[in-house]
């Protein structure tokens, strides 16, 4: 691909968040790296520069939000309120003028995904060869499938999380609280047994359950209820477990 080709792309993929002042004098870059809106409840990244005017040069104001100043044209942006658009505007000081000015959404964090999830913890330092095999087991799987038998009490609970991809757009990670869920068991008989937890963690009734369950078995985690920062409650996808 030659450089003048490169080039109209790269203005192509920047030009939604450019903006010219009026005078046609100023280009200003206002760019969430969650493409063109926020969301509400946490510390989002959003870069802001003015082409050819020296950051300590800028004031930026924000409506619908609190803000830290994180390095050379970087803010942390917590939108306050969902609904309300917060409005970024750019200026100048020498000038005093306003050089730029964008509204963006404010919406909810995105629905996260449920796993299970073990006692044993793991870091970037943990090798898998030092992973219990049970809690290997349930990390493989840990947004369901086949499982063995044996590796069913090395489940401690439920936790939520988003896609990795996400965490570039955020400050710090977005922390989503399981406040309960079910094990819902269908039974040779043709009955349903549904357990419930009233918090992240199976309960002593679950884990009895697990440990006499028949290979062959297939039982969900259904329900599971999460609260996150931004303090919506949502429910989540269930979690389909099969016994081998």
């Amino acid at each position: 691909m030659n450089t003048k080709r490169l080039g109209i792309i790269i203005f192509a993929i920047m030009l939604p968040f450019m903006i010219w002042a009026n005078e046609e004098t100023y280009v200003v870059k206002i760019a969430p790296r969650g493409m063109n809106k926020l969301f509400a409840g946490i510390y989002n990244v959003v870069d802001i520069s003015v082409a050819g005017v020296p950051q300590s040069d800028l004031k930026v104001a924000f409506t619908n939000a609190m803000t830290q100043k994180i390095g050379e044209g970087s803010f942390r942006v917590k939108p306050i309120k969902m609904g309300q658009e917060c409005v970024i505007t750019v200026f100048v000081k020498d000038v005093e003028q306003e050089v730029g000015v964008q509204s963006f959404r404010v919406l909810a964090l995105p629905l996260p995904e449920a796993y299970l999830d073990t006692e044993y913890k793991v870091d970037s330092l943990t090798k898998i060869s030092d992973i219990p095999k049970a809690n290997l087991d349930i990390r493989n799987n840990a947004d369901g499938g086949k499982i063995n038998k044996e590796s069913l009490l090395a489940i401690k609970g439920i936790t939520a999380k988003l896609a990795t991809y996400m965490y570039d757009i955020f400050d710090t990670e977005p922390r989503f609280q399981v406040l309960e869920f079910n094990m819902k068991f269908f039974e040779k008989n043709g009955e349903v047994t549904v357990l419930h937890s009233a918090s992240s963690e199976i309960t002593d009734q679950m884990r009895e359950k697990l440990k006499n369950v028949g290979k062959g078995t297939t039982f969900y985690v259904t329900d599971i209820m999460v609260q996150s920062s931004d303090r919506l409650r949502r429910k989540l996808r269930p979690i389909e477990i099969i016994v081998k």
